[in-house]
């Protein structure tokens, strides 16, 4: 598991993080992040990993000072990266502002654990709605 920060080490060795777990963890959610994105494209679907159609961008609490604390404690971690695992680094984040009100719940001491959990948690939902969608297919009458 941990063999997967090493692709993303420049980013890790100077991200200015006070905990030093934070930023291999961030790398492999953005491994994920990245591997999950290339596999719904490999699929032929096109729907973006950061949108849901069924939440309303007004149910977002875009002036959560918090969550732009937070996203600002990572930016010297996506300015290392190469230019495209940046834009995916940048996607990724926008969409932790979805769930921006439990992040401002669990207060700016937790907010880096709020961030790495919300994340983890928008894959797991990309995934699980993607091996529905493979499973409903395989099922399909040819």
């Amino acid at each position: 598991m941990f063999s997967i920060a090493n692709l993303y080490n420049s980013a890790c060795s100077n991200a200015v993080n006070p905990i030093r777990i934070h930023p291999i963890i961030m790398s492999i959610i953005l491994h994920h992040y990245k591997m999950l994105k290339e596999r719904t494209s490999s699929f032929g679907r096109l729907d973006n990993l950061s949108k849901d159609d069924n939440n309303d961008i007004y149910d977002y609490n875009i002036d959560s000072t918090i969550l732009k604390q937070e996203l600002d404690k990572w930016y010297n971690f996506s300015f290392v990266l190469r230019k495209k695992n940046r834009i995916l680094f940048e996607d990724m984040l926008r969409s932790s502002y979805k769930y921006s009100r439990a992040i401002d719940v669990r207060g700016k001491e937790n907010s880096t654990e709020s961030l790495f959990m919300t994340l983890i948690f928008e894959q797991y939902k990309k995934m699980k709605s993607n091996s529905n969608h493979n499973h409903y297919q395989q099922k399909l009458p040819s």
